[in-house]
């Protein structure tokens, strides 16, 4: 249900609501949506009528007068101290037992900063006390803040400014950790919420910039380690750079196994698109998919100096997104490279120039990544179909093309699971389906066995080795490494 442009300052108005959704209990969702700020939003109809009383023996009647919404939506309102206290009622209400809140696009009216000092506080602190309280008895599964900002009240010498000052604080607190205490919570959303924006007041300020990245991993981690529900975490559209990627990573996703037992497999969804997080970021995201599954280190200075033994992130993370992301070709080739190594990665999602790095996506395919399933590159296209072509570009054109479709070649026998042949560890990757780079030119190469026999490991028939897999696999599973 959708309430839009209404007054719900009419008492009468709402008894008929409230009976309207206690009759008809499949009314799941409730929307308000730019409720007019010429009143207070008043949400009594949607609590019980005896849900202040302690007494156990109303908690039949409480029922009874009880509405079956579990999702609460507000979007595009102006929200003054009163509707916040209406918000947090609800919130904290044992009659209601939201199982989702979203906020979209919302304004938090404060008051002068004239006024009384407790003004700022008391306009949030109620809504953050009901998410706590939802939280600690469990209702609370699906949070949702998106674009939520403070301005004052205005006076009549006075025009609406941006709230500051201890307004600030409270607001970082409900990004950050107002639902620390949610021991139910499965997904997380805070986009548009300022995070890990950059002080603009003073230099000194500087080390204080990542304060709220460090709370918001703090009480990530606490999530994960203590409650371990927490599936889905959307941080899209905020000012996370490298340097708080690796804050994030570190304090808030990785596990030290001897302190936690590995409790953060239930995180499976990562979006972190539109954030600065730079090439950095994209050093920090390669250690941690791979610093789970990697026991070696690679001949090349660059990956070993990258690979440094450092804490386990013992992941779990299936998809990640990273649209808009700031990451070049250094941040695109690393990334690629240490794909090989993402044991537990089935969904990418990204953007740039990988259009230079496909070999290296194809050999972490070709090699040991048998888990990713879909990798989506959102780019403008490598050429236009309008524009006129040389020779020479043609033939760079076929190339990736041919990457292409050995990329996805790969990405249909994981999704088909059909690349893993045997529990054994050890059995040999040369009995894995492998693509010819070039196809073509086999048969002018017809007379020449002894190259072929040599490079028979290497070069094989990827459809010959499909049809062994589906058809008769114990033939390939039965193999041992040293028969190749």
């Amino acid at each position: 249900m959708i309430l839009r442009n209404l007054v719900l300052s009419d008492k009468n108005f709402r008894q008929e609501l409230k009976n309207k959704l206690v009759s008809d209990r499949t009314i799941k969702s409730l929307t308000l949506c730019n409720i007019s700020r010429r009143s207070s939003i008043s949400l009594d109809f949607l609590i019980g009528n005896n849900d202040n009383d302690s007494v156990s023996v109303n908690e039949e009647a409480t029922a009874s007068t009880a509405t079956g919404i579990e999702e609460l939506i507000v979007e595009r309102c102006h929200l003054d101290s009163d509707g916040c206290k209406a918000i947090g009622q609800v919130l904290s209400s044992s009659s209601t037992k939201l199982k989702s809140f979203k906020m979209i696009h919302v304004t938090l009216l404060l008051n002068n900063e004239n006024d009384d000092d407790d003004g700022d506080d008391s306009c949030i602190t109620p809504i953050i006390d009901g998410i706590n309280q939802a939280g600690r008895n469990g209702w609370l599964e699906s949070i949702d803040f998106q674009r939520i900002v403070t301005t004052t009240k205005p006076t009549p010498t006075t025009t609406m400014m941006v709230g500051s000052g201890n307004a600030q604080t409270q607001l970082r607190r409900l990004f950050t950790s107002s639902f620390k205490n949610c021991i139910n919570l499965r997904s997380l959303r805070l986009s548009d919420c300022n995070i890990g924006c950059r002080s603009t007041s003073t230099d000194d300020d500087d080390d204080n910039d990542d304060d709220d990245v460090h709370e918001l991993a703090n009480t990530i981690q606490k999530l994960l380690s203590q409650y371990g529900k927490l599936q889905s975490l959307d941080l899209c559209r905020n000012h996370i750079d490298g340097n708080g990627i690796e804050i994030l990573l570190q304090s808030g996703l990785s596990s030290y196994h001897d302190d936690h037992g590995g409790s953060t497999s239930s995180l499976k969804r990562l979006i972190l698109s539109h954030n600065p997080i730079g090439d950095d970021g994209a050093i920090h995201l390669s250690r941690f998919f791979s610093s789970s599954s990697r026991n070696n280190t690679s001949n090349s200075s660059t990956s070993t100096d990258l690979m440094t033994p450092r804490k386990t992130s013992n992941t779990k993370i299936e998809s990640i997104s990273l649209i808009d992301c700031d990451i070049w070709s250094p941040g695109c080739y690393i990334l690629s490279k240490e794909l090989k190594h993402f044991n537990t990665l089935r969904e990418l999602i990204v953007d740039g120039e990988w259009e230079d790095h496909l070999d290296t996506i194809i050999e972490s395919l070709n090699s040991t990544n048998v888990v990713l399933q879909h990798l989506s590159i959102h780019s403008q296209s490598y050429y236009d179909d309008n524009e006129e072509k040389d020779d020479g570009n043609n033939n760079d054109y076929t190339i990736i093309d041919q990457q292409w479709k050995q990329i996805d070649y790969y990405l249909a026998l994981n999704r088909a699971k059909l690349r893993r042949l045997s529990t054994k560890q050890n059995l040999s990757f040369a009995l894995w389906p492998t693509v010819l780079k070039n196809m073509n030119n086999d048969n002018n190469n017809n007379n020449d066995i002894t190259t072929r026999k040599k490079n028979s490991n290497n070069n094989l028939y990827a459809d010959v080795w499909y049809d062994v897999i589906r058809r008769r696999p114990e033939l390939v599973a039965s193999v041992s490494p040293s028969s190749t």
